[in-house]
């Protein structure tokens, strides 16, 4: 059962773990704190959450304690002091260390990177630059993560709760909506799938068990958490990307271990230690020449100074996880193996093994039936047939040429063609007056009578059948057919002009009478 106390500066909880009795402890990180590092700076303007003096970021360290050792839980992001609501904070973290159990006997979770003294963090940030996988998490908790696909992120699960993620990398920032988080059911793993795909940073690899035992390698170690020295420990703030080295002491069947090393004592030239706010980030080895994710940060273990050397610092392994983390991420691949190709984009959206308007339907209904103004790609990726992130009309075009192909015509489909887009060749294609007669009977300008389909008139992907449809269908009016593509197209006749204007207009005066009758 968890007892709550709480007080001006520390909200308390107790539960049992393992057999062990721990004592949650919540520094309320107020005035007084900040100078004994627990608050970011109020000045931080270059990270994300800095802001105004009435709505500052702090950064609240959480830890939990028995006689023995005491378990870091974590940084928490909140905003402004005056809304701070300590019993629904001291709730998460009661959910939080419950959802931890599995690492009870673990001792420091949400870890960053420290640096040996002779070491510069300028060199940790250049270092990071070489290895652009590397991303800062801003979620509930901020952390770290690595990009293992153009679409995927994999971080630690204790990070995430039921709100979105933000995730930046050197050249790339996206977003990760919480309804495509995975979580691992034992261990401190997640994955995070993006908004958009991420083509202008290289994914790293997954490491290979039949590589062997990552025990005794040289390592990469990234992260975005707190700054600091092997002799100092760790200092605020977290937001920044670095990345050092450290040789992995030891793995066992779910877990690796890095030791952070004195100068002289086999220390390796940009030698690193974790520190809190780089769980999540990825631990990487070298396979050929080809960087290979083997490891999740996840905890450390509580040294003093924090985080200094000698600290360790525990990684969930990638290698045992590979199926599941497949499974999921279907397009990581494994180090050493040929990416997969990237899906080719298709016309037949319905698989129903023919290109034609009921795949445009679908891609109106699908899409809220507006492309004239756009919409995200996110969820929509099989609309995005130009790959610019939006769905839109450049998408339809885009459609009309992919189907035509698809039906064996040498030239695209045409908007105005009501009827005449699941022909096959050589069967002729037409823009004539039954297409104008189609449009005249669902003319509707101002939607009120939609849902409006390809076979309707609707050419634009809109909510109606207006003059941007009349006048898609007049570009292309051809009495003659229009294959093959040199054929001329004629201007529809004013007579015919005159007639859907008026039909236009009488329909414009009807549904005006409907809705004031």
């Amino acid at each position: 059962m968890l007892k709550l106390k709480m007080d001006d500066r520390i909200i308390q909880s107790s539960l049992s773990i393992g057999g062990k009795r721990l004592l949650l402890n919540r520094l309320c990180c107020g005035k007084q704190e900040r100078r004994k590092g627990c608050f970011s700076n109020p000045g931080a303007r270059k990270t994300p959450f800095a802001g105004d003096h009435r709505s500052l970021f702090s950064l609240t360290c959480v830890f939990a304690s028995d006689r023995n050792r005491s378990y870091h839980l974590g940084v928490i992001k909140k905003e402004g002091e005056s809304g701070m609501n300590r019993k629904r904070i001291a709730n998460r973290l009661a959910v939080l260390a419950l959802s931890l159990s599995v690492l009870f006997s673990m001792e420091s979770i949400c870890p960053a990177l420290t640096r040996r003294d002779d070491v510069t963090n300028a060199q940790l940030k250049a270092f990071a630059n070489e290895h652009r996988y590397g991303g800062f998490v801003s979620a509930y908790w901020l952390g770290s993560g690595t990009l293992i696909s153009p679409n995927w992120v994999i971080t630690a699960k204790h990070l995430l709760n039921s709100g979105q993620a933000n995730i930046y990398f050197l050249g790339a920032s996206r977003s990760s909506p919480s309804n495509q988080h995975h979580y691992h059911p034992s261990l401190d793993v997640a994955l995070m799938k993006l908004n958009n795909p991420i083509t202008n940073i290289e994914p790293v690899s997954l490491y290979d068990l039949s590589f062997g035992s990552e025990a005794g390698q040289d390592a990469v170690m990234m992260g975005a958490g707190y700054p600091g020295s092997g002799s100092a420990g760790e200092k605020c703030c977290a937001g920044t990307r670095r990345a050092g080295q450290s040789r992995i002491i030891n793995a066992s069947s779910s877990f690796a271990h890095t030791r952070f090393r004195r100068p002289g004592s086999g220390a390796l030239p940009l030698e690193v230690g974790g520190a809190l706010g780089d769980s999540g980030g990825g631990l990487v080895l070298n396979v050929s020449g080809e960087d290979a994710l083997a490891g999740v940060q996840s905890y450390t273990t509580v040294n003093s100074p924090q985080s200094g050397y000698g600290v360790q610092t525990g990684y969930v392994r990638t290698a045992p996880l590979n199926a599941w983390i497949t499974s999921i991420a279907t397009d990581a691949v494994l180090v050493g193996t040929t990416p997969p190709p990237p899906a080719v984009p298709t016309c037949n959206f319905n698989d129903d093994l023919l290109c034609d308007a009921a795949d445009l339907d679908k891609m109106y209904a699908d899409t809220g039936y507006d492309l004239v103004s756009g919409v995200s790609a996110a969820g929509l990726e099989q609309f995005d047939l130009n790959s610019d992130d939006v769905v839109d009309n450049l998408d339809i075009d885009k459609w009309l040429t992919m189907a035509a192909l698809e039906n064996d015509y040498a030239t695209s489909h045409r908007r105005g063609d009501t009827n005449g887009i699941g022909n096959i060749y050589p069967e002729t294609r037409f823009v004539d007056l039954f297409d104008y007669s189609v449009l005249s009977g669902k003319f509707d300008p101002l939607g009120l009578h939609g849902p409006h389909l390809w076979k309707d008139a609707n050419f634009d992907g809109d909510g109606d059948i207006d003059l941007a449809d009349y006048n898609s269908l007049t570009g292309n009016f051809n009495f003659a057919g229009y294959e093959p593509a040199s054929t001329t197209v004629p201007e529809p006749s004013s007579l015919a002009i005159c007639c859907l204007a008026l039909v236009g207009a009488v329909s414009v005066f009807r549904s005006s009478i409907a809705r004031n009758g």
